[in-house]
């Protein structure tokens, strides 16, 4: 009776051992599992370590830092999405729901000379100067871009998209619109029907990520971004996708106090030799910056 115990007592031990296993394999498997990623309007605060911009030595990729040249004042309630230069004239696309809206700026100055409030179903982004001369700003969710006059603002057409508006620009290499809807890609579409022509990945020599594509500026046969959430503005080949520079902009970021987690840097717009003009999400001043060689 007592080896007929024995055997039974040994029968549940290893019963019960291979049922903790079994759940804690379980247990392991399930939280193994990764979330996949989507395209949000959510701030991922999470910065590449310093040394991602400074300890690099790859063919054709160079980094930079910026050297502030001359602030000009801003509206700083403004949730700027996209900045464009043009004829001495800067366009501001401003957005948020209820707050939308088109604006030209005063360069010398920063005071707002003309504005043109969107709809409050729209949430305004970026915007650029096409070639016939009007303005083309997007719209985010709505996918909608509106075709302005570049004198008087007034809203003169609206295009279909299919995909996210984030950013915009028009590049005369290409001669193509090259738009970010937040992903890796950069879209080019017909600056007059606004279709799809292509998409090509942008990729980064060092593996490092190039999601969150935001407002984008053409100059030459390149495009500058800005990554959504980061210090950081990247300039593509548009022949390649490649990121062949990369700009910290951080020591402009760290000096504007009371920042907001969705307060970041946005918006970039070539001003010619060497010279660019870059700002922020609600930020006080615009900058004007040269692109200095780290070392």
């Amino acid at each position: 009776m007592k080896r007929a115990v024995r055997v039974s007592a040994v029968l549940i031990a290893l019963t019960l051992t291979s049922a903790c296993a079994s759940a804690a394999s379980g247990a392991k498997s399930k939280s193994s599992k990764t979330t996949r990623k989507t395209t949000t309007r959510k701030p991922n605060t999470t910065k590449p370590p310093a040394s991602a911009s400074t300890t690099i030595k790859t063919a054709g990729y160079s980094t930079a830092s910026v050297k502030v040249l001359r602030t000009i004042p801003k509206d700083p309630a403004a949730f700027t999405q996209g900045l464009e230069v043009s004829d001495g004239v800067l366009y501001e696309s401003v957005g948020m729901y209820g707050q939308s809206e088109m604006r030209t700026v005063d360069l010398k100055t920063g005071q707002v000379t003309a504005r043109v409030a969107l709809d409050k179903s729209f949430f305004a982004e970026g915007a650029t100067v096409l070639p016939d001369g009007n303005l083309v700003q997007l719209t985010w969710r709505e996918k909608t871009a509106i075709v302005r006059d570049r004198k008087t603002l007034a809203e003169l057409k609206r295009l279909p998209y299919d995909q996210e508006g984030w950013g915009v620009c028009y590049s005369k290499s290409a001669k193509a619109i090259i738009q970010s809807d937040g992903s890796n890609q950069l879209l080019f579409r017909d600056p007059v029907t606004f279709a799809l022509i292509k998409s090509i990945p942008v990729t980064h020599p060092r593996g490092t990520s190039t999601v969150n594509l935001n407002e984008l500026e053409c100059e030459g046969s390149s495009v500058f971004a800005n990554v959504w959430t980061t210090d950081r503005i990247l300039e593509i080949d548009l022949a390649t996708g490649s990121v062949v520079r990369e700009v910290d902009a951080s020591s402009i970021v760290a000096a504007i106090p009371n920042r907001g987690p969705d307060d970041v840097l946005n918006g970039i717009a070539a001003l010619g030799n060497g010279r660019y003009l870059i700002t922020g999400k609600r930020f006080p001043a615009y900058y004007e910056v040269t692109f200095s060689p780290t070392k």
